[in-house]
């Protein structure tokens, strides 16, 4: 049985086509968008059918397609209903009589209570949304607004935040988002409340920026058109490289092996020699990105001074690598989330070896393992949000936030500021 926020859902719990007595309309509706909850928690997005909806539901095929044109239709308005429920809930915790920090306090706890109490609603949202590609995104990105929006409304009345940055704000949320997903994701939910004094103070450790961060040089130029030598004479490379455009133009959901076998000058017969189809295309296309990534940023870490210097150093690196590699970098940092789970989860592979390399160091203060999490999530919230607002060739402006993000809730927002300004090879002046 899975609990929904209109009952619980199980095999066999209703009859099949045609067997219920008539309800109205909207109870209908209710039904089945309890039924769309319970079969994503059970099967995913991609292995629902509709069929699958009426088995649960109750609901006569015909009946359903009064109501919905399709699944996504569907799906579409069962996340639509889910959202707003819980931003009402969360909005209803937000006491007006109360100082500003409590009741944001207030309304995160609101927040991590509800999915630990629906957990297939809340992984409907957070964690299927993205396999249902603009059905469920759409409604998802309005929410996180809202949120953003709320957020930075209490930050603004919470003495010395006045003045917090939008971005770094948003950032903030993005690591609130990670330490859900994969709660969710692993079956963890009722982890959730217990997350919420930790989670607060992580938040409450950044305030803005002491100055403005910057980058210490102009932005790189990137010629159209480079990559390495071992690309046009390697033909699995070559095949990964084209699937990887072909996602940046057409969005993963919708490219096709003849799209990747056109963009590669190969027949389809010659890429399936090399691969047995998209999944193992876009695993592998990961695998490689990310194993060019780790081969770039790695070397910069080691050549810093030492840490924090190498925090910088290595976001510096990171952004000049995806700025270099714009389909590598649409493919894992925006287009990874319309692929599941498995896909996120082999893309934070390299990620977390990165920032562990990044946040080692001989004289790196102790900090709670949960800010490492929040500090990932909020990191990949950055970079996605830049590629999708400005392109990835606008990346290494980002690198002093990324820098920020990670070290003001170890070191403080005035040397963390320091180090951001900084090129990761030498401390700025007076430092």
């Amino acid at each position: 049985m899975v609990v929904t926020p209109w009952g619980s859902v199980g095999e066999g719990s209703e009859p099949g086509d045609g067997g219920t007595p008539p309800l109205p309309a909207n109870m209908r509706r209710e039904r089945l968008f309890a039924a769309m909850v319970a079969s994503c928690a059970e099967r995913g997005y991609e292995e629902t059918s509709v069929a699958d909806l009426l088995r649960l539901s109750g609901v006569s095929r015909a009946t359903f397609y009064e109501l919905f044109d399709n699944k996504a239709d569907c799906f579409r308005a069962t996340i639509a209903v889910v959202l707003s429920g819980g931003l009402a809930a969360i909005s209803a915790s937000y006491r007006a009589d109360l100082p500003w920090e409590q009741r944001a306090r207030l309304a995160l706890e609101s927040f991590l209570g509800l999915a630990a109490a629906q957990p297939a609603a809340a992984r409907l949202c957070l964690v299927e949304s993205f396999a249902a590609g603009s059905a469920g995104t759409e409604a998802v990105e309005s929410a996180v607004r809202k949120l953003g929006v709320f957020g930075r409304q209490a930050l603004e009345q919470m003495p010395g935040r006045e003045t917090m940055p939008a971005d770094l704000s948003q950032a903030i949320i993005g690591g609130f988002h990670t330490i859900l997903y994969r709660r969710l994701d692993e079956g963890r939910a009722e982890e959730l409340p217990g997350l919420a004094d930790r989670l607060w103070e992580w938040a409450m450790a950044y305030a803005p920026p002491p100055e403005r961060l910057r980058l210490r040089s102009r932005r790189p130029k990137i010629e159209d058109g480079n990559v390495p030598p071992f690309a046009a004479i390697d033909p699995g490379e070559r095949i990964i490289r084209a699937f990887a455009t072909a996602v940046m133009e057409k969005g993963y959901p919708s490219t096709t092996i003849a799209d990747v076998a056109g963009i590669a000058a190969i027949s389809q017969r010659t890429l399936y020699e090399h691969f047995s189809g998209k999944a193992e295309l876009l695993a592998a296309a990961l695998d490689s990105a990310g194993a060019q990534l780790t081969a770039a940023v790695l070397p910069s870490i080691r050549r810093s001074p030492g840490w924090p210097d190498s925090v910088r150093a290595g976001f510096g690196a990171t952004c000049s690598f995806l700025a270099a590699e714009p389909a590598f970098a649409y493919l894992r940092e925006v287009e990874v989330y319309a692929a599941g789970p498995e896909a996120i989860a082999l893309r934070n592979r390299t990620g977390t070896q990165v920032l562990t390399e990044m946040l080692s160091g001989e004289d790196q203060p102790d900090f709670d393992p949960l800010y490492f999490e929040a500090i990932e999530g909020a990191a990949y919230s950055v970079l996605h949000d830049q590629i999708r607002a400005h392109g990835p060739a606008s990346l290494p402006e980002v690198a002093p936030l990324l820098t920020y993000v990670s070290l003001a809730p170890i070191l403080g927002p005035a040397q963390a500021c320091e180090v951001a300004n900084g090129d990761g090879r030498r401390r700025p002046a007076g430092g």
